[in-house]
């Protein structure tokens, strides 16, 4: 199944134009005009066979990816690409279409509307552990393409320095990075389903503090600030604790 890459320096008006025209009847999410990069799929029905409609969309570059950033966000969303591209969807015996994204996972409910079958999320999780994961990998390659250390510029810069923290402390990463590729769930097994869960969760919760303290720099009080920062490094210091205790669980780095 091929992935086509589009790029149109423009707007996020050009962006939801193009998707509104690639996915067309489909209830695709409005994009944001700061994004640099987005790779989409959608799940679809030909001969009664469960296939993927694929695509990553530059929306701000216009066929010049000699500047780092540009082909940073385009090593960012080749890198989602290849995750999920080993069973991306199936029907799970709940009825529910079931999609993987790495590591992350979502399901989606059918609906026939307008005689057409449209697809809805229900519910998903380990969003920003997978995303953090993925922008690891993105600065690693990006690493090796310039010769030197890169670092990425995006929002996804203290969830990066998460799983940094968990490759130097634990010898968790390869299991992260075969359940991206394969689907399996061998993190999961290894660490049991409470602590997988709690490890994600910390995630999600470092990704809505991180927001925060950006959202309240130019208008936030000094006391708003403090308080966002304190639950921040609080979040952070819950990561710290769960990897010094892998540690002394047998999980630590060379063991």
């Amino acid at each position: 199944m091929s992935c086509p890459i589009y790029v149109a320096k423009g707007t996020a008006d050009n962006a939801n134009t193009f998707f509104a025209d690639y996915y067309p009847g489909s209830n695709f999410p409005e994009v944001s005009s700061k994004i640099g990069g987005l790779y989409a799929t959608e799940p679809y029905f030909e001969n009664d066979e469960l296939k993927s409609k694929r695509v990553i969309f530059m929306p701000h570059i216009s066929n010049d990816f000699s500047e780092y950033g540009a082909m940073s966000c385009l090593v960012h969303e080749i890198c989602h690409l290849i995750k999920g591209y080993k069973d991306e969807f199936h029907i799970g015996n709940d009825g529910f279409i079931h999609q993987r994204s790495g590591i992350a996972r979502y399901r989606l409910e059918m609906v026939k509307r307008d005689d057409r079958i449209h697809f809805e999320n229900v519910d998903r999780y380990a969003i920003h552990f997978e995303e953090g994961s993925n922008a690891y990998d993105e600065q690693s390659i990006m690493s090796i393409i310039k010769g030197e250390p890169y670092q990425i510029s995006s929002d996804y810069k203290i969830l990066v320095g998460g799983i940094d923290f968990i490759n130097r402390q634990t010898d968790i990463l390869e299991q992260i990075q075969n359940d991206q590729l394969y689907g399996t769930n061998n993190l999961k097994n290894k660490l049991g389903e409470a602590d997988f869960m709690f490890l994600v969760d910390i995630f999600e919760r470092i990704y809505t503090h991180q927001k925060k303290c950006l959202s309240l720099i130019v208008r936030g009080s000094t006391e708003e600030k403090e308080q966002a920062n304190r639950q921040l490094n609080d979040v952070c210091g819950e990561l710290v604790s769960f990897c010094n205790e892998r540690q002394e669980k047998g999980f630590q780095k060379g063991s």
